[in-house]
């Protein structure tokens, strides 16, 4: 599995949280849920992070790589400070690791809409990325 990610409701915590699960080892991010128009662009800025970040990465965390695909910046400041999430906005948590997401949830007592909740395996992106090519040579 490369990546897990569900719609979080709007929490005044948030960014402790997240450094609190950093600083526990957990490789996740927290964005702006307003910047995405389409669960797709999550999808492929988590293929992407999958290809580069063990082979050329532009960063030195996985969730700040994801961010920098996922925003098209080139500075971690920049991504975050777009794509961050907002302690008064929903927000999506986007995680990189092998603990099922809802355990973490549970334990950062997060509340979430139990119904956006994904996870993405290998084969899927690829699937994801190969009609997403074939939908742009048709155009």
């Amino acid at each position: 599995m490369i990546a897990q990610y569900c719609v979080a409701k709007k929490n005044s915590k948030i960014q402790q949280i997240i450094l609190d699960a950093k600083k526990n080892g957990l490789e996740l991010t927290a964005i702006d849920s307003e910047k995405i128009k389409d669960f797709r662009e999550i999808e492929l800025a988590a293929y992407l992070t999958h290809i580069s970040f063990y082979k050329n990465p532009i960063a030195n965390k996985i969730e700040n790589e994801f961010l920098l695909h996922l925003s098209g910046k080139r500075q971690i400041k920049d991504a975050i400070e777009e794509y961050g999430a907002k302690e008064d906005k929903d927000f999506i948590i986007v995680y990189f690791g092998e603990k099922d997401l809802e355990e973490i949830i549970k334990d950062y007592k997060i509340e979430t809409y139990k119904e956006l909740n994904r996870k993405l395996e290998d084969q899927e992106l690829f699937k994801i990325l190969e009609n997403k090519s074939v939908e742009l040579l048709k155009d």
